[in-house]
């Protein structure tokens, strides 16, 4: 259960789009924000659990699904580092916020972190590698109600990750000036554009790969 749980931690810990997009929106927003964007990323998750469950790995072999996640990761996450751009040019933005209670927003702050999620080609490689591996030795070593009590453990992890970081965005919004909200936006803006560069060379390098493979 313990490494279970560490492992979700573990999974959710490293500064990417989705902690990115958190931090930006729970200081704008407020705490519900934030932990939205979480949770659609958790929902992604479970997707991709619930495909690895079922022994659908060998689809991420096809060269058409590589080229189709890193082109739609490149372009979403280069319109999040659009959109942070443009937060930064609108001093008045941290004032007509709308209220971190609203329901739309709420909705919206999800879905987006659902497809950064289910986009992002790191997080899918790394989900199908870590717990597929993790999967695996479980078979091996116990039932399907081990199975089950581990993976409801990494989920624990997760979340609780998720709800520290929302916490700490809504502290940290209490003691913010126009000033470092601006800069915040600009630094969030710089790595998404990282991400989106990242991923784009990474979409030129496998139509490379299928030219090469497909005329030589």
């Amino acid at each position: 259960m313990l490494s279970g749980m560490l492992l979700g931690i573990a999974l959710a810990a490293p500064v990417g789009p989705l902690t990115l997009e958190m931090i930006k929106r729970g200081v704008q927003y407020g705490f519900f924000c934030a932990l939205a964007i979480g949770l659609g990323g958790l929902s992604a998750d479970a997707l991709f659990m619930a495909l690895i469950y079922q022994g659908t790995s060998h689809i991420l072999a096809i060269p058409a699904v590589h080229l189709l996640l890193f082109l739609f990761g490149s372009l979403f996450l280069g319109y999040l580092a659009y959109e942070s751009v443009m937060s930064m040019f609108h001093s008045t933005e941290i004032d007509k916020a709308p209220s971190p209670y609203s329901k739309n927003l709420v909705i919206k702050c999800f879905l987006t972190g659902l497809t950064i999620a289910l986009i992002n080609p790191i997080n899918i490689l790394f989900w199908f590698g870590i717990y597929g591996s993790v999967l695996s030795e479980s078979t091996q070593s116990g039932s399907l109600d081990h199975i089950l009590v581990q993976t409801s453990f990494i989920f624990l992890g997760i979340l609780t990750w998720n709800v520290i970081i929302s916490v700490l965005a809504k502290l940290t919004s209490f003691v913010l000036s126009k000033q470092l909200f601006k800069w915040i936006h600009g630094f969030a803006a710089v790595l998404l554009m990282y991400y989106s560069l990242h991923f784009a060379v990474e979409f030129l390098r496998a139509m490379l790969a299928v030219y090469n493979g497909l005329f030589h």
